[in-house]
């Protein structure tokens, strides 16, 4: 019985921790598109729409805006699993 125990206060913070990191994985999904401003509608009226545009409610994002935006996110994404690691390592100091 005490082995379930220990096993849970172990379990229940990593699952607790999945779950913060599973939604700031959707949060940046569904901010992914403000990371840069979106050429507006009205600007780019007298021209036709190229294939290659991601369309938005209110402006799109031309094919030039696809790598910044990829590097961006790439930031965002490498910098959680950083400050993880470094928070890790302030803890495993401070017990040893």
């Amino acid at each position: 019985m005490l082995s379930l125990l220990y096993r849970v206060r172990r379990a229940l913070p990593a699952a607790g921790l999945a779950l913060v990191a599973g939604f700031l994985m959707v949060a940046a999904e569904r901010y992914r598109e403000q990371l840069r401003p979106p050429v507006d509608r009205v600007t780019a009226a007298h021209r036709e729409m190229p294939t290659s545009v991601w369309q938005l409610g209110n402006g799109f994002h031309p094919a030039s805006h696809f790598w910044p935006l990829q590097l961006v996110g790439t930031g965002i994404v490498l910098a959680l699993p950083a400050a993880a690691t470094a928070a890790a390592f302030l803890i495993l100091r401070r017990h040893a």
